[in-house]
C-alpha cells in the first residue's frame, strides 16, 4: 500500500497540481486534490480538486461529531502504530486535549 504523501504526489504527476483547476464545490481555485470517500485511494481517477474550505467542509473538518468519532477510535486503539501497549507506565498525555504518546517510541528505544 502507497504512503499518503505517495498517493497524493502520484495525483499530481498523472493529473498536474490542483491549483490549475476550479474547485468542484464552489468557483475558487482549488488548492488540494480531495479523495473521493468510498473511492480507490490508489487510484488517480478518485480524487477530486478543491479548495481549502469545501475540502475541509467535505471532511468534516469542523464538525463536532467527525471529531467525537474520531477521538472515540484513537481512545479505543490500545497500542501506538509500531505496536507498543498503551500503558500508563508507557504513556505520555499530551496537551489540552490530553492525546497519547507513546514513551518507548518518543525515547528512541525502539526502531520506529
Amino acid at each position: 500500500m502507497t504512503s499518503y504523501s505517495g498517493q497524493h504526489k502520484r495525483v499530481v504527476r498523472a493529473r498536474g497540481p490542483a491549483n490549475a483547476r476550479r474547485c468542484t464545490g464552489c468557483p475558487a481555485t482549488a488548492r488540494d486534490w480531495a479523495l473521493i470517500h468510498g473511492r480507490d485511494a490508489e487510484d488517480p481517477a478518485s480524487y477530486t480538486p478543491m479548495c481549502r474550505s469545501c475540502h475541509n467542509r467535505y471532511d468534516g473538518v469542523g464538525d463536532p461529531s467527525i471529531g467525537q468519532r474520531r477521538g472515540a477510535q484513537q481512545r479505543a486503539k490500545d497500542r501506538c502504530p509500531q505496536q507498543h501497549e498503551y500503558t500508563p507506565e508507557n504513556t505520555y498525555l499530551v496537551g489540552p486535549t490530553q492525546r497519547r504518546q507513546c514513551k518507548t517510541c518518543t525515547l528512541g528505544h525502539s526502531p520506529r
